[in-house]
């Protein structure tokens, strides 16, 4: 009697589970169909006999399905047919890539919300973003892509790539967003549409020919630079006239790992005296302190130098104290054509220039810095002395 009470409560049960219909995921299946590599358009598809529609131009389709066992029959506009059996459960999403030139189908089943683990062992497909502002190509425009796969710029076409695990993405630019479904091994396209903003557009300008004379000098001290096999630091006169340094010894500092003890000796790398050499024209200089084998830098002005070599590097050619480096001094040449320079300048005394410093008391004749001043009325002074002086009136 317990039992047949039993089997009366659960045979409800099963006859409700047996009339109740049967539920449906919007877009669970993503297919592709291909002949030969090649999308097959306007191919017929079936779902457990029923009819599903046809694939669009790129071969895809997306289809409803329920949770069980299911067969995908493909009829391609040719006649060629193609069947792929699968099974699927509640919230899983399924890819199937199917070709009806072998009559072979892939199928992958997942699970809709994925781990970061279960991406990583997933297969990759290839999610290609054409990004347009109104009727244009957006050139450097940043996609953001979800599930933490980062971001990419579009190119001068306005399209952007990147390699993504099978899934579901959210691609954004700016306000404008898109849910995109990458299916692994296939490529996958997606277009996002920006409103056109007409006020920062700027018309460039249109230019047929542009043409660049220059001369090459291959004196100049970038050559010297990059010709050279150790590591030298080079100022130019260019750079020399630019700084107005009244010395070597200011100019060095400009130098990075250079610096200057007592306003006239190089310390290179941070060794001086002994271990740093300095040479005039390719011609070593002694030092002018009988203490120090450093040269003083202050004696030589910049204005008469033409380049500057700081070489931080021992070479073979080098003076034998060169162990921290060796200091290159090259002056000007004569100049190609004849050129000439003035110069004036003006000074004055606060306590002496325009003022009286002499009155002499008998003629009242007085002595500035300018000369000497003479009452207007008198026209001669006479001394008893051999000589006398006479002034014009």
């Amino acid at each position: 009697m317990t039992q047949l009470f039993r089997g009366c409560r659960i045979l409800p049960v099963l006859l409700c589970a047996l009339m109740a219909p049967a539920t449906y995921a919007a877009d669970e299946l993503l297919l592709y169909v291909f002949s030969d590599g090649r999308a097959v358009d306007g191919a017929r598809v079936t779902v457990d006999g029923a009819d599903a529609g046809n694939t669009r131009r790129d071969g895809s389709l997306f289809i409803d399905l329920s949770e069980g066992q299911h067969v995908v029959a493909v009829t391609a506009p040719d006649g060629r047919e193609a069947v792929a059996r699968f099974a699927a459960g509640s919230g899983q999403l399924v890819d199937a890539v199917v070709d009806v030139a072998t009559d072979s189908a892939k199928v992958d089943v997942f699970a809709r919300t994925q781990t970061a683990a279960d991406r990583r062992d997933a297969p990759v497909g290839t999610l290609q973003i054409s990004v347009r502002e109104g009727s244009s190509a957006a050139a450097n425009k940043l996609v953001v892509i979800s599930n933490g796969q980062g971001a990419v710029n579009t190119n001068a076409q306005g399209v952007a790539s990147k390699a993504l695990p099978r899934g579901i993405y959210t691609v954004s630019v700016g306000d404008v967003s898109a849910e995109v479904r990458v299916a692994g091994g296939v490529t996958r396209g997606a277009q996002l549409v920006l409103p056109e903003d007409d006020s920062m557009r700027i018309e460039m300008p249109a230019l047929e020919e542009v043409f660049v004379i220059a001369s090459f000098d291959p004196s100049g001290f970038e050559v010297s630079e990059r010709d050279t096999s150790n590591i030298v630091d080079t100022i130019g006169v260019e750079m020399l006239a630019r700084f107005s340094d009244s010395d070597v010894a200011a100019s060095v500092v400009r130098v990075p790992g250079i610096s200057v003890q007592d306003d006239k000796y190089v310390f290179i790398r941070g060794l001086g005296g002994r271990y740093v050499s300095s040479t005039l024209n390719n011609a070593t200089m002694p030092s002018t302190n009988p203490s120090k084998r450093t040269v003083p830098l202050d004696l030589f002005p910049s204005n008469f130098v033409n380049q500057l070599d700081i070489k931080k590097t021992f070479l073979p050619y080098m003076p034998g104290e060169s162990t921290g480096g060796n200091l290159v001094i090259n002056t000007k040449t004569f100049p190609d054509e004849a050129a000439g320079r003035v110069t004036m300048s003006l000074g004055y005394v606060s306590d002496l220039t325009g003022q009286t410093v002499f009155v002499d008391p008998i003629d009242g004749t007085s002595m500035t810095s300018v000369g000497m001043t003479v009452p207007a009325k008198r026209t001669s002074l006479c001394r008893p002395s051999p000589i006398c002086w006479r002034w014009a009136g």
